[in-house]
């Protein structure tokens, strides 16, 4: 399972929800509104990585109950780099009786975070050595 983040829309969304959140932008006049608007960007900016690996553990903790076992996996970046910024990647131990609700489970949570600008990415099977822990390097 790979988090593929579209780092555009994700930072959109960042910034429509804190501007959601500030009651007070509509009464600023437009030189102390464009540096509070710029100010909330670059704090979108720095809180995307800090979203990203949190919606990871929650996407990691929704689809445990499916799976026997999971291993956090280094992501590894796409070969395109407009498909989008790989996020996080962990490797699910699914059993054949339990992977159409696994992948049913996949849907759902990833459709909750689609419009945040993250992107699920379900492949496999893959062979047992992906469950192994990492040797040193």
């Amino acid at each position: 399972m790979k988090g593929i983040v579209d780092r555009p829309r994700a930072l959109a969304a960042r910034l429509e929800a804190a501007r959601a959140a500030r009651t007070d932008l509509a009464t600023m006049g437009p030189g102390r509104l464009y540096l509070e608007e710029r100010r909330l960007a670059a704090e979108a900016e720095q809180e995307l990585s800090a979203w990203a690996a949190r919606a990871g553990e929650e996407v990691a903790t929704f689809l445990a109950p499916f799976a026997a076992r999971s291993v956090e996996r280094r992501a590894v970046p796409a070969a395109d780099p407009q498909e989008g910024e790989a996020v996080f990647s962990r490797a699910f131990l699914v059993g054949k009786e339990s992977r159409e609700a696994f992948l049913s489970a996949t849907r759902s949570v990833g459709a909750a975070h689609e419009g945040e600008g993250l992107r699920l990415e379900a492949s496999g099977p893959w062979p047992p050595y992906s469950f192994a822990p990492p040797l040193p390097e």
